[in-house]
């Protein structure tokens, strides 16, 4: 199962407590503008909380603004509701990158009468939340990486993961090859594969995923060695989207 610690990025107490004062329903009016942060949505219970958590981090840094969340499935309020029931100025996706979600779903729902953020990577911060959680996990210097993503039929998705695996692959001055959990593009196991040529438990395994749910644990079931946690509530990433809330 490798060397995952997901458990130490669950959304604690005072988190909880951050959600509480930013409420993501509609009816609660600051006289704020309104900046919606649109996340995926997942049915794993520690993943909405983890996502939640990262929301607050970043309504907290924003004063100026209403900070509120919105899921685009399996959980509530929806995107759609908040579009229906607030006057929102702008969407920042709580996403990775500009995939399906940001440019079918985000963009049917705005009609394009509301500026839509692009997804969070790739970049510097991203960058630096993969690598600490690498180095979280047990990533020693010289091991190579494998970047673990979601699968997407969008080309301009798997680029953005070669992309980020490119920048990764300098941060950490060793080789880092991406792969997917689903859909085209190299598997995990070929992945694995290609690197470990003498033992895939060689390799450690970067999680380009947000939050723990279906997919951390598929990947956690396919990696022997060392693997990385979600990027989860990361002040790098907070600070990114607070940046683009403001």
């Amino acid at each position: 199962m490798g060397g995952c610690r997901g458990d130490r990025h669950r959304a604690t107490p005072t988190q909880s407590r951050c959600r509480r004062r930013h409420p993501t329903r509609a009816g609660t009016d600051h006289g704020l503008l309104t900046v919606l942060l649109a996340a995926h949505g997942t049915r794993d219970p520690q993943g909405r909380a983890t996502v939640a958590a990262l929301a607050a981090a970043v309504a907290e840094r924003v004063a100026a603004r209403d900070v509120v969340l919105g899921w685009l499935d399996h959980a509530e309020p929806t995107v759609a509701q908040l579009l229906a029931e607030r006057s929102v100025e702008r969407v920042v996706p709580l996403l990775l990158g500009d995939g399906y979600h940001v440019h079918h779903d985000l963009a049917e729902l705005t009609a394009g009468a509301i500026e839509v953020l692009p997804g969070i990577g790739p970049g510097p911060e991203l960058t630096t939340a993969l690598a600490d959680r690498l180095a979280e996990a047990g990533w020693v210097d010289g091991q190579p990486v494998l970047l673990a993503a979601t699968g997407s039929a969008l080309a301009g998705w798997r680029a953005a993961v070669q992309t980020s695996a490119e920048l990764l692959g300098e941060r950490l001055g060793v080789e880092v090859r991406p792969a997917f959990l689903s859909g085209a593009g190299e598997s995990v196991a070929d992945g694995l594969a290609t690197l470990g040529r003498f033992s895939p438990r060689e390799v450690a395994v970067s999680a380009y995923l947000l939050a723990p749910g279906h997919f951390h644990s598929l990947l956690r079931s396919q990696a022997p060695g060392v693997c990385a946690p979600p990027l989860g509530v990361h002040p790098a990433l907070a600070e990114l989207l607070a940046a683009r809330c403001r």
